[in-house]
């Protein structure tokens, strides 16, 4: 691979960066680097290309005619490069947008980390809380994709259900009160 003519996305960056800054320091502060670093790096990029970029005896530092013309081509570049990786990035995001239901018990309780969660893999959650009834009728009338139930909301044959949780619940009193008996 070394017989690609590739031009290194970082250099173009720093280049970029210092014609816009003007100075090595500044650019060195901007990205993080040392002046030194940046200065490498400039002198690397001009090597590959064969040119001079900077007018190095100018203060503030001045572009030469090539480093003009590599000035307005870099910037088109990075941008196209910084949409590109947006593009794949988001792709990761399997669904546009999902408009959940969550009855109340699940809206106070684990909700905000169920949307956190579904917020990594789908662009936009729409998210719709109430009593489960009227929950299910949006589900039905195609108002919300998903319903999160604390029944199993058998009487809908139209309606596929995964359990998710087993819980077991526990009945907790403060010490020295009768405990509540169920037959």
């Amino acid at each position: 691979m070394s017989d690609l003519n590739l031009i290194n996305t970082l250099q173009l960056k720093i280049f970029v960066t210092v014609a816009e800054e003007r100075t090595l320091k500044a650019a060195a502060v901007k990205i993080g680097q040392t002046p030194s670093a940046i200065s490498q790096n400039i002198k690397a990029l001009e090597n590959f290309l064969g040119v001079t970029l900077f007018e190095r005896d100018s203060r503030p530092i001045l572009l030469t005619k090539a480093g003009r013309r590599l000035f307005a081509l870099a910037r088109e570049l990075l941008q196209k490069n910084d949409e590109i990786l947006e593009a794949v990035r988001s792709e990761k995001k399997k669904y546009e947008t999902l408009r959940l239901g969550l009855g109340e018990s699940a809206a106070g309780s684990f909700g905000p980390q169920l949307i956190a969660e579904l917020n990594k893999i789908i662009t936009s959650v729409d998210v719709v809380s109430g009593l489960t009834l009227p929950l299910v009728s949006a589900l039905m009338s195609e108002k919300i994709d998903v319903l999160l139930s604390p029944y199993p909301i058998k009487d809908e044959e139209e309606l596929e259900r995964e359990v998710l949780f087993q819980e077991d619940f526990v009945l907790v009193v403060k010490k020295g009160h009768e405990p509540i008996k169920f037959a």
